[in-house]
């Protein structure tokens, strides 16, 4: 009987560094992806807020221009939504209390550091309600709270070589 698959957490930065091709970290989320995308026994589950549909609209711009997405672009993120394999959890008013819960305890907890955003709080709030351990961001206020909801907060490369220990590169002495 196989293991359940790792559910994993992204927020829409990951989301729009996979749809670019010319992010560095494109390769550490595509190969992440398509572990999750198995049919049969996947090593990992995405998971995700519907606020991600929003937001990865907003964020998508081209790399080489700067400038916001044009309609084929559009259509590929479209195309994404229906096709990959990513579990939304839509913002309800359980996942907003808990939210807001997260804003106001990171404040209380962690003083000194920049406050967790409302949206970064709600992909948080996904996170721990779907019981994900890591969230995938490359947001540094946010990868700054690691740990807040029992939830690992880390860039895609740390998932990456989690997932796939023989690659991990080695370190020198």
């Amino acid at each position: 009987m196989a293991n359940p698959p790792r559910r994993v957490c992204w927020d829409a930065w990951a989301f729009t560094e996979l749809l670019n091709r010319f992010s560095a970290h494109h390769e550490h989320l595509k190969h992440i992806a398509a572990m999750a995308a198995v049919k049969r026994n996947p090593e990992v589950e995405i998971v995700t807020s519907s606020l991600a549909i929003a937001e990865v609209a907003g964020l998508l711009k081209h790399s080489e221009t700067g400038q916001v997405v044009g309609q084929l672009d559009v259509t590929e993120i479209a195309r994404m939504w229906r096709t990959a394999r990513i579990t939304r959890l839509d913002v309800t008013r359980a996942v907003a209390r808990q939210a807001r819960d997260i804003v106001r305890g990171a404040a209380a907890e962690r003083p000194q550091r920049k406050l967790i955003d409302g949206s970064d709080a709600i992909y948080l709030a996904t996170a721990s309600i779907l019981n994900a351990d890591t969230l995938v961001t490359g947001d540094k206020a946010l990868l700054a709270h690691s740990g807040v909801q029992s939830v690992r907060i880390c860039l895609p490369p740390v998932l990456y070589f989690d997932l796939n220990p023989v690659l991990r590169p080695t370190e020198s002495p």
